[in-house]
């Protein structure tokens, strides 16, 4: 998993379009989709519901990957992830988000290797 391959996912994740995210990226859009399709070979999965020219992803997952792939390897507070989804209520609904999140990128979410949890501290995003 590489750094710009997580910069394209959130791209298309917030464009809602492949041909989009390219143009946001300064990449073809041929080039965006062989990373993603890179990155979803590499996690064992499809991270996205291709509908015609259009995916989805979840509002919340769309902002924490976006909050997380802009400050890789940083450590985001819950509070500072709450605040970013505009969560209310509970705090521990940041960790539903990362549990979901999980599923999606590592290849097996009981042993996060990139999405981590900084025990005291909140999440952070390791990539390679």
């Amino acid at each position: 998993m590489e750094i710009r391959q997580l910069r394209y996912f959130a791209a298309v994740v917030e464009t809602g379009s492949f041909t989009k995210a390219a143009a946001r990226c300064f990449v073809s859009q041929p080039s965006l989709s062989q990373q993603i399709a890179k990155l979803e070979e590499f996690l064992g999965q499809q991270l996205f519901e291709r509908l015609g020219r259009t995916v989805r992803l979840t509002e919340a997952e769309a902002a924490l990957l976006r909050a997380l792939a802009e400050n890789p390897g940083a450590t985001l507070t819950r509070d500072d992830l709450a605040q970013r989804l505009d969560l209310t209520g509970n705090p521990r609904t940041v960790d539903v988000q990362v549990t979901r999140l999980r599923r999606k990128i590592e290849p097996d979410p009981r042993f996060p290797r990139y999405l981590q949890t900084v025990r005291g501290k909140g999440y952070a995003l390791l990539p390679d």
